[in-house]
């Protein structure tokens, strides 16, 4: 089954597709900066708040990555170019003969999201996979039909990415019942009892 969400992240904006739409939210200097998130917080807060105004659902959701949020090396070995990557917590991808870098947080960030909405990641791969989605920026009906009819090339895990903890509600708890609370039942019950008697006796 294909996923029922696509994302795409690129370094002015990420994109959503769900449902039919195509809804775009804009990235500002505010939120992010050299592909670095500025503050977690305030970045979840305000992509949270766009997809629950436009009532984005995340079932299975396939996060894709554009060329402008990725660094490519070709021939090197998979160390070396890690440690060139400007962010405090790369990662790298193989593919093929070239290795592909990014922003790790830049895209935990989505998954954090996506779990939080009660949505599963099936993969987080580079968009320009294949000759028909290089070089894309935009999602548009034809390149998002090709995504969805090719999945397999998208889905062979090529970010590793944590993946969150459901979110269970905290257990109910039944009332705890009390010396006290039993010494009082106790005791109006005693009472009720000497009432009716009283009440018999008079009569």
């Amino acid at each position: 089954m294909p996923a029922n969400t696509l994302v795409l992240i690129d370094r002015e904006r990420i994109q959503f597709s769900t449902g039919g739409k195509i809804l775009t939210f804009a990235l500002s200097p505010l939120l992010i900066k050299d592909l670095e998130i500025v503050d977690k917080k305030v970045f979840l807060n305000e992509v949270g708040s766009f997809a629950q105004k436009n009532q984005i659902v995340f079932g299975e959701t396939l996060i894709l990555l554009s060329e402008s949020v990725c660094f490519i090396d070709e021939g090197g070995s998979l160390q070396s170019f890690t440690s060139t990557l400007p962010f405090e917590n790369p990662a790298v991808a193989s593919l093929g003969g070239k290795s592909v870098g990014t922003n790790r947080d830049l895209y935990e960030v989505i998954v954090e999201l996506v779990g939080s909405y009660g949505g599963e990641v099936k993969s987080v791969a580079p968009i320009f996979l294949s000759k028909e989605t290089f070089g894309v920026k935009n999602l548009d009906e034809s390149t998002i039909k090709f995504i969805r009819e090719n999945e397999n090339i998208f889905t062979k895990g090529y970010f590793d990415f944590n993946i969150p903890a459901p979110q269970v509600s905290p257990a109910r708890t039944k009332p705890k019942t009390t010396p006290l609370t039993i010494w009082l039942v106790g005791t109006f019950i005693v009472l009720i009892i000497i009432f009716t008697a009283l009440l018999i006796i008079r009569s």
